[in-house]
């Protein structure tokens, strides 16, 4: 596939999504490789495209995807939405992701136009980190919400009761 076909597979990926033809996961329903090899076909007679050749190309986007997804998520890489490439300042820093991470298909500075429209079509299955907290922000939290909620503390469906837990049948 050339960058043309590349294109418009992802053209149709979207479609599919829009059309909710994308299970929860991540992935797509029975029958969306069929409907993809067939679009093709429409637009391009001669493309000889099949299921096997779509396959291909979706996972060799994806990891692509996860990659370049991953590295922009690190402190020292950053996503350039102009010349749409994971950037980072320091040769060091990008030798050694390079070494902990050989078989990455992904490289620091190299254009990837269809980052943010792959994050659409497969964005959903990857965690982030964007909602996450760290222990400490988490356990400053609950204390505050502990001690906002009065004389009784935490709401009383919340309130930890002593638990009889492997004491058998005539524990007290």
């Amino acid at each position: 596939m050339d960058c043309c076909e590349e294109t418009m597979l992802v053209d149709i990926l979207e479609e599919l999504v829009n059309d909710g033809h994308r299970v929860d996961a991540g992935s797509f329903k029975p029958g969306a490789i069929n409907m993809i090899v067939t679009q093709p076909a429409e637009k391009l007679p001669n493309s000889g495209l099949t299921a096997a050749h779509v396959r291909n190309k979706m996972k060799r986007l994806k990891e692509k995807f996860n990659a370049c997804n991953e590295m922009s998520n690190f402190s020292d890489f950053a996503w350039n939405d102009v010349k749409k490439c994971v950037e980072c300042d320091s040769r060091e820093v990008i030798a050694a992701y390079t070494k902990r991470n050989p078989n990455k298909t992904y490289k620091c500075g190299t254009p990837f136009p269809l980052f943010n429209r792959l994050a659409y079509v497969f964005g959903v299955d990857r965690a982030n980190g964007a909602l996450g907290e760290l222990p400490d922000e988490a356990n400053q939290e609950l204390t505050e919400f502990t001690e906002g909620q009065g004389e009784g503390g935490a709401d009383s469906a919340f309130t930890a009761q002593p638990s009889n837990v492997g004491q058998g049948p005539n524990a007290e």
